[in-house]
């Protein structure tokens, strides 16, 4: 971000606009209060232009639907981006044509007062006019900016303007998606995007809301398996395949996004090609492309990125509707913010099709990957694009689902070096149900994926799990690290009872006193329980259906230590 500070007055009326620069109200000489935004966390273009000192305020004006203007160099193609807005307090002075604009080229004013190729919008501000303001340029890099100055005062007026005063230039570094929804995204592919329908050279994530866009298209390492799967991978190499289940049955283009945890290391490398089919986009809204008009690309993409690709983050979360921190992978612990991602999005210059036996790979786009020196782990997603849908024109609003509560899909990869060794332990170890145990991951290597199963058909993905066990029986668990590739299993790790076996008295306990108790039953000084009853059970110690001395003698067993639980016959 650029500052460009202008003193001694304020900014008034009479800049001559520019290519990229720029300019102000003209007029009769009536002096304006003007200041120019660029908001880099929509992103959108603000051009904020105060109402004229002294002056009766025009009426309101409803802005249009906005524009967005690009830039191309020799070395980079780079961007403004301007959403759609509306504000009820634009303020359009009739005797004046020209007003602040930023944009590349110049264009002629239509007349409503608006550049006839390149629109932005004006919004009211009110503060009073200062002498040295300050003006954020955030907008394009490698631009240069003239300033002009007219001071006022009771004397006259006088003017200065300083050409190429200013130069913006490439911020260090990736930075964070500016927003969870309705953002524009850069690709990192040499050519560019596709699908340039912005002017900007990118494509706009913009989902319908919440839980919206995440039922269509899936990840899968079959394309007869069109719903996909979690796939967790150490093949530095690989093949996955972006599918699709949805309604309307298609995608103009599929885009896929890289995630590579911690530090990327300078000698990283990422291959991949890509096959599948192109059309043109069916101009009837929502309607597949007729298979006549489908053409087969054996190579739609073959590219190698580098670390220099990876432009977003560091952050923990994919673009969704969610309004929310989305997960990257299938069982990301999203509480643990440390364990960032950086971002990158390629477009693969193909698009998917509902299945169809006729058709290569059924109408998916194949993936293929190769890693160079990954050392940490990475996670696809998959994001496609639609030309006229029924939710909206030019929009990519749709990702593989990655929480359960939809069919989840991905496909992630670990790198090839300092895998990681699991471990854990258990509190309590046994006791009767429900019986709630505290899982503690104690595993080397720094894992980044906790995957456990209790052993009744329930799984878990947090790293220190609180799970209660409902089911008598021994369990046993597996916690599996990064995917599995590190697995650690404790057969009958975990025991539990419907009830306390060896509390014949009942009284929470089993010590000698439950001894004396069954043998006072089997000499018939104390009645014994009834068959089939939580007592009876629980005094049946070896569980064979009968009260007799051998249950007396686990009971005493037990107590003095030549025993350990009774319940391993369950």
């Amino acid at each position: 971000m650029v500052l460009l500070v202008l003193a001694g007055g304020f900014l008034v009326a009479n800049a001559e606009a520019e290519e990229m620069g720029i300019g102000a109200v003209s007029g009769s000489g009536i002096p304006y209060e003007a200041s120019l935004e660029i908001r880099e966390s929509t992103p959108e273009l603000m051009v904020v232009v105060h109402e004229p000192l002294n002056e009766t305020v025009p009426p309101e004006r409803t802005p249009d639907t906005l524009t967005t203007p690009t830039k191309t160099d020799e070395t980079k193609q780079t961007s403004i981006s301007a959403a759609r807005r509306t504000t009820t307090d634009f303020y359009y002075p009739a005797d004046y044509r020209d007003y602040w604009n930023v944009g590349p080229g110049r264009g002629a004013y239509d007349d409503e007062g608006y550049r006839d190729k390149y629109r932005h919008h004006a919004a009211v501000g009110s503060y009073e006019p200062v002498q040295s303001p300050v003006y954020p340029l955030a907008n394009d890099i490698g631009l240069q900016y003239k300033a002009n100055l007219t001071a006022t005062s009771d004397s006259g007026s006088d003017s200065g303007m300083k050409t190429d005063f200013i130069t913006t230039t490439d911020p260090a570094g990736p930075s964070v998606l500016p927003g969870y929804n309705n953002i524009f995204v850069k690709v990192a592919n040499n050519a560019g995007v596709k699908y340039n329908a912005f002017g900007n050279n990118t494509y706009n994530i913009r989902f319908e809301g919440v839980n919206r866009g995440l039922n269509a298209l899936h990840i899968s390492t079959d394309p007869v398996v069109n719903c996909g799967q979690v796939t967790v991978s150490e093949n530095q190499s690989g093949t996955l395949y972006a599918t699709d289940s949805g309604g309307k049955g298609y995608e103009d283009e599929i885009i896929l996004m890289v995630a590579v945890n911690r530090t990327i290391p300078d000698s990283f490398k990422l291959h991949v090609t890509a096959d599948g089919y192109t059309w043109t986009p069916n101009p009837q809204r929502n309607r597949a492309p007729s298979l006549d008009n489908v053409t087969y690309q054996p190579v739609s993409l073959n590219e190698t990125f580098t670390k220099d690709d990876f432009i977003y983050g560091p952050q923990i979360w994919k673009p969704t509707g969610n309004a929310a921190d989305y997960p990257l992978y299938a069982g990301q612990d999203m509480s643990n913010a440390e364990n960032a991602f950086r971002l990158m999005f390629i477009d693969l210059n193909a698009g998917v099709l509902r299945p169809n036996e006729t058709l290569k790979n059924r109408g998916a786009v194949r993936i293929n990957y190769t890693f160079e020196n990954l050392k940490s782990f990475a996670a696809f997603s998959v994001y496609g694009y639609c030309r006229n849908s029924n939710n909206g024109d030019d929009m990519v609003a749709w990702t593989n689902a990655l929480t359960s509560d939809k069919a989840m899909s991905g496909y992630s990869v670990i790198g090839g070096t300092g895998l990681p060794v699991a471990a854990f332990t258990a509190e309590p170890q046994k006791g009767t149900a429900p019986l709630v145990i505290t899982f503690t991951d104690t595993s080397t290597g720094d894992p980044a994926v906790w995957l456990w199963d209790f052993g009744d058909d329930n799984i878990s993905s947090e790293r220190n799990p609180v799970y209660t066990y409902t089911a008598p029986g021994n369990h046993t668990v597996t916690l599996s690290v990064n995917g599995g590739t590190e697995t650690c299993t404790k057969p009958g790790y975990i025991k539990v009872t419907p009830v306390l076996f060896g509390d014949a008295n009942e009284d929470g306990r089993v010590n000698q006193a439950d001894t004396l108790t069954v043998l006072q039953q089997v000499v018939g000084l104390r009645e014994k329980p009834v068959p089939g009853t939580d007592r009876f059970k629980k005094t049946d110690a070896h569980a064979n259906g009968v009260i007799e001395v051998g249950d007396a003698l686990f009971i005493a067993q037990y107590n003095v230590g030549l025993r350990d639980v009774w319940f391993e016959a369950l």
